[in-house]
C-alpha cells in the first residue's frame, strides 16, 4: 500500500466523509454545513442517524427533507469543483466549509480564518495520526477509489475540451 504524507484526512472520500459527518458524536460538524449550505433558508436543529431507512409512500414529509438534502449535497460537490478562494478571501461559513473540505488534505496545520469551534473540532478528527491501522487501511483503499474516480473525470472533461477545441477549430476552416 502507498505511504501516506498527508496530515488530515480527504474528507471527499467515502471514508473521510463519513469519519468526519456519520457519527452521532459529530453531528455537531453536520449541522453546521448543512446550516451553511442551505444559507437561512432551513434551521436545521438536529439531526438523527439510520443505517438504513425505508420512506413509506405516504410519507411526504420525509421524503421532501431527504430530496432536499440530496440536491444540495449533489450541488455541494458541484460547487467545490469551482471554489478558488484563497484563505484571505474567506467571509461565509459556506466559504470555509468549502475552503477545508476542498484543502484539507493538502494542509499542515488550520487556517487562522477557520476558528470557529467547528473547525477546531473538524481538524482534530481529520488527523491521519489519530487512525488506528485498520482505519488507515480503509482510509488508503477510500483515496485510491476517490483518486480513479477524480482521474477518470478529469480525463473525460479533458477529451471533451479537447474535441470541442478541434471541432471549433474545424468550422473555422
Amino acid at each position: 500500500m502507498e505511504h501516506i504524507t498527508e496530515k488530515y484526512i480527504n474528507p471527499l472520500t467515502d471514508f473521510g466523509f463519513r469519519r468526519i459527518f456519520g457519527t452521532d458524536s459529530n453531528k455537531d460538524l453536520l449541522i453546521s454545513l448543512l446550516n451553511a449550505l442551505f444559507e437561512c433558508n432551513l434551521d436545521v436543529m438536529d439531526v438523527n442517524y439510520f443505517v438504513s431507512k425505508v420512506f413509506e409512500e405516504n410519507d411526504e414529509v420525509c421524503k421532501n427533507a431527504y430530496d432536499a438534502l440530496f440536491r444540495k449535497l449533489t450541488s455541494l460537490y458541484t460547487k467545490l469543483c469551482f471554489f478558488d478562494k484563497m484563505e484571505t478571501e474567506l467571509e461565509t461559513m459556506l466559504d470555509k466549509w468549502f475552503f477545508a473540505l476542498k484543502n484539507m488534505s493538502k494542509l499542515n496545520h488550520r487556517p487562522e480564518q477557520l476558528q470557529e469551534q467547528e473547525f477546531v473540532k473538524l481538524f482534530e478528527i481529520a488527523k491521519l495520526d489519530k487512525l488506528s491501522d485498520a482505519e488507515i487501511h480503509s482510509y488508503e483503499q477510500s483515496s485510491l477509489y476517490f483518486r480513479d474516480i477524480k482521474n477518470s473525470i478529469d480525463t473525460a472533461i479533458k477529451i471533451g475540451i479537447s474535441k470541442t477545441k478541434s471541432s471549433s477549430l474545424d468550422s473555422l476552416f
